[in-house]
Parts: C-alpha cells; structure tokens; sequence
C-alpha cells in the first residue's frame, strides 16, 4: 500500500500535478504514520514549492523516524541554507557526514555554509581537503575563493576563481565575484572584463549590473555607473543598495534633484537604510531647499546619538557645530567603512640621514581648492633638507594645475590603480618618514592607505578640516585660532600648531589684468555689494536670516553669490521674499577662471561669512584679491578659519565675537565707506607684508614642524602635541 501511495504521488508530480501529489503524500502519512519515506517526499515537495518551513518540519519529522539516512540530512541542510538557518545547516551537513563521511557534495554544501557564518578558515580548511581529493567540483573552488577573499588572501582567490571558471566557463556568480575581487584590488578594467562576461550569460543578473556600476563608478566614469545603477533597479524595482549608490553617483554629476529622487526612494524603502538620511539632507542642502530642515537635523542627531550609520562626517560638519559629534560620526563611519583585515607589520624605526622624506598624497592634485593653496608650498620645500614626493589619485586630471603641481615634486606617481595595501608597502619601500595625507575624509578619499601606515608619522592636513577618526594618524596641521587647546578633546589626532597660520597660501597666484564692470555680472551702478563666495551647501537658513538682515538695514545693497545650480537659486530667491527682501537684490555669479574670479572681487564691498561651515579658499581667494573678509567666529575647525586668516593679515578685528557684532559691523562698514576705506587701504598694505600670503615663509615654519615631528621619532618617543615657533622670530 505504502508503495503504491508513494509511486502514485511520483506520477501526479511527473505530470505537474502537485497538489495531487501533496494530498497523495499526506494520505500515506496519516496510513502509514511510522514511515520515514513519505515525510522526506513531502518535505522535498514543498521544497520545491517554496514553503521552506513546511518543509523543514516534514524532514525533521522524517529524521525523528530514521535518523541513520545521510540523504535526507543533506537535503535538510540544503533547505535550511535556502531559509538562512546557517547554524541548524551546518549541524545538518555534520550529522550528513557522520552518516556518510566520503560525500564530496555535503563538504562543499557545508564550506558554503561556513563562509556564511564567517568561519572563514574553516570553510577554508574544508574547501582544501575537497579540491586535494577531487579537483574537478568547480563549486568547491568557488568556495575556497571567497574564503581567500575574506581572509584577505586576494591574489589566492583569483586563482582559486579561475580554477572555478575553468571547470564551469557559464558560472555568472563566479564571473561576477571574480569582478569584485579584481575591483576591490583596484584593477577595474580586469573587473569590468570579468562583469561583461557575467552579463552576458545571465542578462537580469541585476546584481552584476550594479557590481559593474560600482567599479565605474570607483573608476569615475560616472555616465557609465549611472546608466549601470538605472539597469539594474529596472531589473529589481527594490534593489535598495542600487538606489543608493545611484543616489551618489548623481550627486557627484552635480544632478542633485535626481540625486535626492533616488534617496527619497531609499527612505522610503528603508527610513534607516546606512547613510541615506544624511545624504538626503546634505543634498538638500546643496540646493538650499530648508523645507523640514529641523526636523531632518532633529533625525540626524537622535541617530548620531545611537551610534547609527546615518551621516558622512564631512556633511555634518556643514550642518553642527558640535566638534565631538563630528568625530564621533567620523569613527562611525571609519569603522563601517574601512576595517583592515590584513595589517602590515610595524615600520621598523628610521635612522636620520640627510634629507627627510616627504609624501603627500591627494586626490586634488589638479584644478582644486587644495591644489591651489599647497602649490606654492611644494615649490618652496627646501630640497637640501627635504626630499618631496606626490602620490596621485582621484580623478586623472590634465590640466595646467596638474603640470604645475607634478613638477613641483622630485617624485609624482599615479597611484590610482594601486591597491591602498599596495600604495603603503610602496610608500614604505621609497622609505617615506613623513606621509601627508590632504584628502582626509573628502571626495575619493582612501583612508585604508594610512591605517596600513604608509609611514613612520602620518599627517591630516589641509583637505579635511576634523578629526578623520582613527588612531594610525598621527597629527594634525592647524592653528590656536582653529584648534583652541581647550578642544583637543575632540580630535583623536595631536596637534601640531603651526605659527600664525595653518594654511597654505600661493604668492603666485595670478590675478587677471582684466577691468570689470558691475553690469558685466548683474550688479547695480550703485549701491553696496556685499558677497559670499562659499558653497551653496554651506549656507544655512541661520546664516541666511543673518544676511537678510543686513540687507533690510543697508537700503539699496545687494548680496552677491557664487552660482550653483538654478533650483538652489529659485530656492534662495523664494527664502529672501519669505524674509521681506526682494529676490532682485540676490545677485548670482556664475563660475569662471581662477584668475578672472579673482579679478571681480573687485567690484564687491565687503565679503560676509556663513556659519557653521566658513570661508576657507574663499576667504584667502577675497584677502589675496583685496577684498575685507567679515566673519563670525564659530564654534568649530570649519567655522573659524577665516578668523585664522585675518589674525595673521594683523586684522582680527573683522572676525566678530557673535552674530549681533557681526551684524553690526557688516551695517556700519556699508553706511561708512571712509571706515571701509581704511579697512581696505590696511588689507593692501598688510597682503605682502604679514605671514597670510608669505608662501617661503610659511614654507619654513612647517619645516620646522617636519622636523620636530621626526626629531621625535627619532628619540623613540611617541606623536604629542607640537607648538611650532615662527622662523622670523
């Protein structure tokens, strides 16, 4: 009868008649209830219906009648690997192999499960023993690659997916790990090969067509990640990792509306998806839209305070002034960003020789802010004591800046298609004492170049004005105005306090020899101009209720902006109605040659800092082309550097204590051009005669901070806090 049952219940399935089939399977159970047999069939149906825990009950009830089948605890752990019952599958696979220890399948099964759990040298071990057995399972050498790859053996790995790739050439998941390996080796155009190859034999693999965005995307061929990212969220209408990414990837096309599009669909797939919140909020910063502003700020810091992933250090700094949640954001996002999983040993301790060696490494070693201020430096880097080397990455930029810079070097190497590890085992072999980082946690930052240690002292400097959150950076390059010692605390770096300033100025920069007239940008004949140079994302609805002000108490001015994209313009318009002021007084400049920028600063009156985030190229942009900077002195790092500036042009009395003085003051400069005179004729003759805009001399004090730093180190002793004296003292 029992027999009868069951061969009946195998035709009904052959002719695709489940459901017959179940009800066959449950008749012989309820006639038959001592019997295994029917209990493992109906498990193994509902398996294939998908009803994983139907089916997971019907073979644990087949297993508590015989438990001596290897068969069904195979199949048992198969299931629970589908459910991700990872620990109940392992436990499966080991009682299968008990029962039948030489099953090549049930050792590869339980090496996936293994990986699964993240015993990776487990999985290891076991992937090993069946490829020294039987090389020919090309799922044992997938096995025994992501083991590799999780242990950071990566050049092992490739091969291992090579040998799967061999026996298994249509493998689409093979073909698309290969990829992710070689990318996150930073060797994209092997990667993108490899994704091709996936796409090909499986066309709605949608993850590979995001794994393919992602290495375009690293590469910064955006259009192509763009179009990637779009292909597989048409393929996964869910897919909320493709959403984000593509979120980014706009943002940094500068399609911001698009960009904040993605992440509103982010957020409503998940409100606490890793980093969405914050990126939604900085993005809406970038175009000035402050609806619901308190509200997401609210959001952000209740996050911050529960240690979620919820924000890029760098966008916080836009929006709080509160230094100790930037670093403890900064260290969150470290952590979930970048954990080492191979160290390289420690640097052996140099020995002092001639000249000490310098690498800085930066992203911005072409038309950037950065570069513009450090250019100068590097040409004045005394070659008898110091021997200077630039480490490239970040877009490859041919551009006149890039030229300058390179040659400013003894050495310029393009780093961009070196892993991190490998960028610190070279910078190790060139025997760099001192390594400069002025990227920092900025765009294409690689933090994991120095938590490898690149060198014996490592340095934050210039790009990112924080704490980059972790302990193998040693110092940080700033000022008493920017980095009072009372906030140490909120830097995990020491700090190196550099005279009169912490940056770095270019004397040559050029200012174009060119007469504009006001009409030439949309200025009135008359009235007074005040302008802000800054970055939309920087201006605050705070800061903008400030400005309004001024305007309502100044008939006639107007507030001169740098142009960023229309619908932040629309948006600030609407806001200065909101405030009583009409949206014509807001005057837009469009973006121009460095040279011709600094030539207009001309036709402006006095330049009006934003809070919490200031001036910073800007301010020294407005100072080297004439024009008196106001500021208010913030809080933090990002909110005081203007006031660094003009205390080392001996004019700190234009960095006010408050918003009401610097309200006051900016008022009182516009109703008084006699006192704007003075200011203005005191900034000419203090441009090239105080320590703001003296390059060799700026060149000299962080020398010497260069050389205290490795006197040091020399001694053995560990990084503390340095106070570098002036070299014209």
């Amino acid at each position: 009868m029992l027999k009868s049952l069951l061969g009946q219940a195998s035709l009904s399935l052959k002719n695709g008649n489940a459901k017959e089939a179940t009800a066959i399977l449950q008749k012989a159970i309820y006639l038959h209830p001592s019997s295994y047999e029917p209990h493992y069939k109906l498990g193994m149906l509902y398996a294939r219906a998908g009803q994983l825990d139907f089916a997971i009950e019907s073979l644990q009830k087949a297993i508590a009648i015989n438990d001596k089948n290897s068969e069904v605890y195979y199949n048992l752990g198969l299931i629970l690997s589908m459910d991700e019952q990872y620990e109940a599958a392992l436990h499966a696979y080991e009682k299968a192999l008990d029962l039948a220890p030489s099953d090549i399948e049930a050792q590869i099964n339980m090496a996936g499960v293994l990986n699964n759990l993240g015993r990776y040298q487990e999985s290891l071990d076991v992937s090993q023993n069946v490829i020294s057995r039987n090389s020919s399972y090309a799922q044992a050498w997938f096995n025994q690659a992501s083991s590799q790859k999780q242990l950071y053996l990566l050049e092992d790995a490739l091969r291992s997916y090579e040998g799967c790739l061999q026996l298994s050439p249509a493998y689409a998941e093979a073909w698309a790990a290969k990829g992710i390996l070689l990318d996150a080796m930073n060797r994209p155009k092997e990667a993108i090969l490899a994704f091709n190859q996936a796409l090909v034999i499986r066309p709605n693999f949608y993850e590979a067509w995001k794994n393919r965005a992602d290495t375009f995307y690293s590469a910064l061929a955006l259009d192509s990640a763009i179009e990637d990212y779009r292909r597989a969220i048409s393929l996964s209408p869910n897919f909320i990792d493709a959403w984000s990414s593509l979120g980014n990837a706009l943002q940094d096309q500068g399609n911001y509306l698009e960009s904040i599009k993605a992440f509103d669909k982010v957020l409503q797939l998940n409100a606490h998806h890793d980093f969405a919140l914050g990126s939604h909020a900085f993005l809406k910063r970038n175009v000035c839209d402050w609806n619901d502003v308190k509200t997401e700020m609210d959001k952000i810091v209740q996050a911050v305070n529960g240690d979620q992933l919820v924000i890029h250090p760098f966008y916080l700094l836009a929006m709080s002034d509160d230094e100790a949640k930037v670093l403890d954001v900064a260290r969150t996002w470290v952590g979930a960003k970048h954990v080492l999983k191979d160290g390289l040993p420690e640097i052996s301790s140099r020995t002092k020789r001639s000249r000490i060696r310098l690498g800085y490494f930066s992203a911005d070693f072409r038309l950037h802010a950065v570069a513009h201020l450090i250019v100068g430096l590097l040409e004045s880097h005394d070659k008898s004591q110091f021997e200077v080397f630039g480490f490239a990455f970040g877009p490859n930029a041919q551009d006149g800046m890039n030229v300058r810079i390179s040659s400013a070097f003894d050495r310029f190497i393009d780093i961009r298609e070196m892993s991190d590890k490998d960028v610190a085992l070279l910078a190790r072999e060139l025997e760099i004492d001192i390594a400069v980082d002025l990227t920092g946690l900025t765009q294409h930052n690689r933090p994991e170049i120095f938590m490898h240690r690149a060198a014996p002292i490592q340095i934050n400097y210039l790009g990112y004005p924080g704490s980059v959150g972790y302990k193998e950076m040693d110092y940080l390059m700033a000022d008493k105005v920017v980095i009072p010692p009372e906030h140490r605390q909120n830097y995990l770096e020491k700090i190196v306090y550099l005279p009169d300033t912490y940056q770095a100025n270019d004397s040559k920069r050029e200012i174009a020899n060119r007469a504009f007239a006001r009409q030439d940008f949309g200025l009135p004949h008359k009235g007074f101009v005040f302008c802000c140079f800054n970055n939309l994302y920087k201006i605050t609805p705070t800061s903008f209720d400030s400005w309004m002000r001024i305007l309502g108490r100044v008939e006639g001015s107007v507030l001169w902006l740098l142009d960023g994209n229309p619908t932040a313009v629309n948006n600030l318009k609407k806001e200065a109605m909101k405030r009583g002021i009409n949206s014509s007084r807001l005057v837009f400049a469009p973006r121009a040659e460095l040279a011709e920028h600094l030539a207009r600063h001309c036709l402006a009156d006095l330049f009006i800092d934003s809070l919490p985030y200031g001036a910073h190229t800007t301010a020294s942009d407005a100072l080297w082309a004439g024009l008196p900077v106001l500021t208010c002195l913030g809080k933090t790092f990002v909110g005081r550097v203007a006031a660094s500036l003009l205390h080392a042009m001996s004019m700190p009395e234009l960095a006010a204590q408050n918003i009401e003085d610097f309200e006051n003051m900016a008022v009182e400069l516009a109703l008084n051009p006699e006192q704007l005179q003075l200011l203005k004729d005191k900034l000419h003759k203090n441009r090239l005669t105080t320590p703001l805009f003296d390059t060799k001399l700026f060149a000299q004090n962080i020398e010497r901070a260069y050389c205290k730093m490795m006197e040091r180190h020399l001694l053995g002793l560990p990084p503390d806090h340095l106070d570098i004296e002036s070299a014209n003292r």
